[in-house]
């Protein structure tokens, strides 16, 4: 039987990038309730990979850390899921 998976960098990674999505949906308002359910999840999972293969990670956790939440704050643009995680927001949400 193959022993086939991924090493502990790789999955740390993944997780690393997940954690800091989750932030910047926190952080910008964004419903994750309204991400999953659309499409039966598909471009959650989408922008999950996204966020898996972005290359900005120190990038995002510098703001996430600069940016400490209070109000929401619009998705900065160097976020690669800039437009989804806007599509996210409640009518309430807007920043």
């Amino acid at each position: 039987m193959s022993d086939y998976s991924y090493g502990f960098p790789i999955f740390n990674r993944i997780l690393a990038q997940a954690e800091l999505m989750d932030r910047m949906m926190a952080r910008t308002g964004a419903d994750p309730l309204v991400a999953i359910r659309r499409d039966d999840g598909a471009s959650w999972l989408e922008a999950r990979s996204r966020c898996a293969d972005c290359i900005a990670d120190k990038l995002c956790r510098r703001w996430l850390d600069t940016n400490p939440c209070h109000e929401p704050l619009d998705v900065p643009t160097f976020c690669v899921n800039r437009a989804f995680i806007q599509s996210c927001w409640g009518p309430e949400e807007r920043p």
